[in-house]
């Protein structure tokens, strides 16, 4: 037999102490154990080590978010704000500047609340089966599917522009094999989180082009010799452009156009999800290092903790869409005042890039565009391609929610991915006026689905007080919509209707002039 007198803290391994017991409390060793044993029961396990920086990841996540969403507003819309501009005056077009950003940042918020609200929908089409069935969801992301194909037509027209002035002989094979060999592996990457590095570039490219832009309009407009684009003298002295009422409504069009992700807002808001998921459970695990796992949590629990991880998640996606709001505003501000400013003496035609090639610094500006918008293409195909296997999922399941359809498999996918790419390629291709596409996608498809779309949905949840869970009827119906979300909805379907109304009349009246 030991004595029972104070144990001495000993080392049996780098990462193993023995405690310092009390003698009173210790008990008598017995020969009979093994002695490894016996110093086994005194051991301590080492101290858990201090959580990770969770505040600097979900910051990290932030910024990841608000890049994506930036860049996704990057498209062939840019091109056409200083023609807009033009058009309706410097000042009334700031003004519609700051109501069409302010319509995207609500109905963003409006879709990531719906999200939450339907269960963690990743798709329009999932928001709409809620609301209207399956055709209704199979047809939301059908018509959404080929929109954002005519919006990476745009995109691609813009790019062939450029190819068209640097080297008008392989217009068409320089820009399929740029489509094919830069644009169409990109897109390959299933999760848009991936995405983030294209998201970066296409930024700094576009800033790139603001900052030039900028210096060729404060050069002109302080230059005693007014200067046409194709860098000729131009007769007149400089007047700011004239207010016109008609134009409003295609100047706010193309202004929605340019400040749209509405598209792609859920799918960075699920790979938000997804990440501050991962970074609370790396936190989890290092807590309980060497002690017992927590027992999972019942059913109660999770319900009860639903509504305030929905609300975590919101208050996270908020600060990138403030951050990604206040940077379309002020890309769509400064290339819009700008652009007026450098070209005021001649009428802008609606790609007012073109004409810039025949200068160094506006050859310059021209390229710059070019690959912003080659890289933020990818943002594009992206949810195109979601849209159009969502449209498929839903005509397959049916409104059968049981049926749980796997993600196709890569060959499918490249296929579909490619097949996207080469319809927007054909249209760029054959198509011209991008101004033309422009105000059909921004009027008829983008204002109703992207703007006035997600208030609807609110507001008829809430009024048909619809359950959280998806496919659960049984499930107790959704908190009420506060006053301030209610106000936004109200004011999201008023820009919307208005939108529309304003170009179906303004059509009718150039048909009628024409005629």
């Amino acid at each position: 037999e030991h004595s029972a007198g104070p144990k001495v803290a000993v080392s049996t391994s780098s990462s193993f102490h023995l405690a310092l017991t009390d003698p009173l409390s210790a008990r008598m060793l017995s020969a009979k154990e093994p002695l490894l044993a016996q110093l086994g029961k005194a051991v301590q396990p080492p101290a858990p080590q201090p959580p990770p920086r969770q505040r600097d990841g979900e910051w990290r996540c932030q910024l990841r978010a608000a890049l994506t969403l930036f860049a996704s507003t990057i498209s062939g819309g840019l091109v056409a704000l200083p023609a807009v501009y033009q058009q309706s005056a410097i000042i009334p077009s700031i003004g519609l500047s700051l109501v069409a950003v302010g319509a995207s940042a609500l109905s963003l918020y409006t879709l990531a609340l719906l999200s939450d609200r339907c269960g963690g929908a990743t798709s329009y089409g999932e928001i709409a089966r809620r609301i209207g069935g399956w055709r209704v969801a199979a047809g939301m992301d059908l018509a959404i599917g080929f929109f954002l194909i005519g919006v990476l037509s745009g995109s691609l027209i813009v790019l062939r522009d450029w190819i068209e002035a640097v080297c008008p002989r392989y217009t068409f094979a320089a820009t399929a094999a740029t489509a094919s060999l830069g644009i169409f592996p990109a897109s390959l990457p299933r999760s848009i989180g991936w995405l983030a590095h294209t998201s970066l570039l296409s930024t700094a490219a576009f800033l790139g082009m603001l900052a030039l832009l900028c210096s060729l309009g404060a050069v002109r407009l302080s230059d005693s010799t007014l200067l046409s684009p194709d860098g000729s003298a131009a007769e007149g002295v400089w007047m700011p452009p004239a207010f016109q009422p008609r134009t409003l409504g295609t100047t706010f069009t193309v202004l929605c156009y340019a400040a749209s992700c509405q598209f792609q807002l859920l799918a960075v808001y699920a790979d938000l999800r997804e990440r501050r998921g991962r970074l609370q459970g790396a936190a989890c695990r290092t807590e309980w290092v060497g002690e017992v796992p927590p027992t999972p949590p019942t059913k109660e629990a999770i319900d009860k903790e639903g509504g305030a991880t929905g609300s975590q998640n919101r208050a996270h996606i908020g600060p990138a869409v403030v951050v990604a709001a206040a940077a379309m505003l002020a890309l769509s501000v400064l290339t819009g005042v700008f652009g007026v400013l450098a070209f005021a003496p001649v009428a802008i035609p609606g790609n007012v890039l073109r004409v810039l090639s025949g200068t160094p610094l506006g050859g310059l500006t021209h390229a710059l565009c070019a690959v912003g918008v080659a890289l933020s293409s990818p943002l594009m195909v992206h949810p195109a391609r979601d849209c159009l296997l969502g449209a498929w999922r839903q005509a397959a399941e049916q409104g059968d929610t049981q049926l749980h359809w796997p993600r196709p498999p890569p060959a499918a996918h490249a296929a579909l991915t490619a097949g996207i790419v080469a319809s927007s390629l054909s249209v760029a291709l054959l198509f011209d006026q991008v101004m033309v596409l422009i105000s059909a996608l921004g009027s008829y498809v983008l204002c109703p689905l992207g703007i006035g779309f997600p208030g609807v949905a609110l507001l008829y949840m809430d009024h048909l007080k619809l359950p959280s869970a998806r496919g659960c009827m049984h499930e107790a119906a959704s908190p009420p919509v506060s006053r301030a979300n209610r106000a936004a909805c109200i004011f999201l379907v008023a820009v919307a209707g208005v939108t529309v109304l304003t170009s179906a009349c303004n059509s009718a009246l150039a048909a009628r002039e024409g005629a």
